[in-house]
């Protein structure tokens, strides 16, 4: 599975934060709730914003965490839309 390239859509979520509480990590949850562990740090800023959102994001699976969680480097993501 490392080295694959995949596509992904799920919800952000906080996955760390510093000492003062800023969230640094984030983590996107699919509907089948895999967790992907976003390692791009200007991706995951940009995410920071997108706390409870659907996003579509695509990008290269770079490993697992100690908990099995994928962790992927998100090359590109939209945010979709959920109005119906």
């Amino acid at each position: 599975m490392k080295g694959t390239n995949v596509t992904i859509t799920g919800i952000v979520i906080p996955a760390d934060w510093d000492k003062h509480g800023n969230v640094v990590a984030m983590t996107i949850v699919t509907n089948s709730f895999e967790k992907y562990l976003v390692t791009n740090d200007a991706i995951n800023s940009k995410l920071a914003c997108l706390v409870d959102k659907q996003v579509s994001a695509k990008g290269l699976i770079a490993g697992e965490d100690l908990f099995g969680n994928k962790i992927l480097e998100v090359h590109e993501f939209k945010v979709c839309n959920t109005n119906k």
